[in-house]
């Protein structure tokens, strides 16, 4: 009874009667519409116009579309409400029809669209504008090289600017034959502005240059990159001295007496700024002081580390090497010592005397030379039993040295 009394309330309730008339009206129209009347009908917009020019007719004559693509275009769908109701200009292509065209031209060309997913529920009624006019041309295309133009720049005191490159270093241009034949050169302006210290690096746009060094406004030529990494090097200069090193020095020496020159003796280089800055002089490389005469000439190659730049392209330098207050003379010994002889092992020299060696000493002293002593290490020189040649050392006193290499004949025997 309690429910039969809130159900009379609700019947006589002026706000829920309309509530509830709202309510059903919706759902009858719903109903209407989807089961009694299930075509809708919509106008889509914002739908591209695409021509495929790489294949077909167009691409075996060499034709390319001039004009460049922005129309977009509209049309009118119809079919069931749930299926148009989801479709947008995604679902859409819209392609002109290219039989009209067999040569260069402009052409006013009939246009269709199709949904990409076909669907025979869905029906294109009508596409606007229904045409387009389009431009086409023999296509030719060649590849050039970028060339970089710094504009307007000056390097600091001390510093170099050095050739600039670019990534990619050329690029592919593409388009009308006649346009494309305009171009003669492909530029990367760039501007460092003045009193420029570091290396430039940087994205640039391309301009296209005729024959006559004016700038191109082309606007149906394609390039495979618009723009370039342009990389203007900046390096810090500098005038470095030239140097060698010594190996093998005798006990002894007077330093004093190794005089050398160095031609050129010095070097004009360009590097970056930590690598000037830490750098006082260039090592050309090490020479064998037992290698020397009294009077030398050595050509070296000059090799430089890390982004260092030869600025002279000078290859290689002379060094002139003299031993002052030196003499040398040859002589002969007949003191040969054999040495660390292993255990079990006998050895009986061939050789009698060392012939031809020639000593170097002040010259002070060579009118009366030294004795020298010849030295046969059998801890390196045994190579079995029998006889064989081995390699001898010379000693020699303090402030004296020998050059060359000298041997020996020994005979190896086992003890018993």
């Amino acid at each position: 009874m309690k429910d039969k009394g809130f159900l009379d309330r609700l019947m006589h309730n002026v706000l829920f009667l309309r509530i509830f008339s709202v309510a059903a009206a919706f759902a009858i129209w719903f109903i209407v519409v989807v089961s009694v009347s299930p075509n809708y009908t919509r106008t889509i917009s914002g739908i591209p116009v695409t021509v495929d020019t790489k294949s077909g007719f167009l691409a075996d004559a060499g034709l390319g579309l001039v004009d460049k693509l922005s129309q977009n275009v509209s049309i009118n769908v119809s079919g069931p409400r749930a299926i148009i109701g989801k479709l947008d200009a995604s679902y859409f292509t819209v392609t002109p029809d290219v039989t009209p065209v067999t040569k260069s031209g402009s052409y006013s060309l009939q246009l269709s669209a199709a949904l990409k997913t076909p669907n025979s529920q869905v029906h294109i009624n009508t596409v606007s504008p229904d045409q387009i006019r389009m431009q086409f041309d023999t296509v030719a295309s060649k590849t050039l090289p970028v060339t970089v133009k710094v504009q307007n720049s000056k390097v600091a005191d001390g510093f170099v600017m050095e050739t600039a490159t670019t990534s990619p270093k050329e690029v592919v241009i593409s388009g009308p034959s006649a346009e494309v034949a305009q171009i003669s050169e492909v530029h990367a302006e760039v501007n460092l502005g003045e009193g420029a210290s570091t290396t430039y690096n940087g994205k640039t746009k391309l301009k296209l240059i005729g024959s006559s060094g004016d700038t191109l406004d082309l606007d149906h030529v394609k390039l495979s990159a618009s723009t370039v990494m342009v990389t203007v090097p900046v390096f810090k200069t500098s005038t470095t001295p030239l140097k060698v090193t010594f190996k093998n020095l005798p006990i002894g020496f007077d330093t004093k007496n190794l005089q050398y020159t160095i031609d050129p003796s010095s070097l004009h280089i360009a590097g970056t700024a930590k690598e000037i800055n830490t750098l006082s002089q260039i090592n050309l490389g090490t020479v064998d002081f037992l290698t020397l005469s009294l009077t030398n000439q050595i050509n070296m190659p000059i090799t430089l580390n890390g982004t260092l730049q030869n600025l002279d392209n000078t290859a290689s330098a002379t060094v002139n090497i003299n031993l002052l207050d030196t003499l040398t003379q040859m002589l002969s010994t007949q003191n040969i010592q054999v040495l660390n002889t292993p255990s079990g092992y006998r050895v009986q020299l061939r050789t009698r005397q060392i012939s031809n060696i020639q000593l170097y000493g002040p010259a002070s002293q060579m009118a009366t030379p030294p004795e020298v002593s010849a030295v046969i290490n059998m801890s390196t020189a045994l190579n079995g039993t029998g006889q064989y040649v081995v390699p001898v050392t010379i000693n020699t006193p303090a402030g004296f040295w020998t050059t060359g290499s000298y041997t020996a004949v020994i005979q190896v025997s086992k003890t018993k």
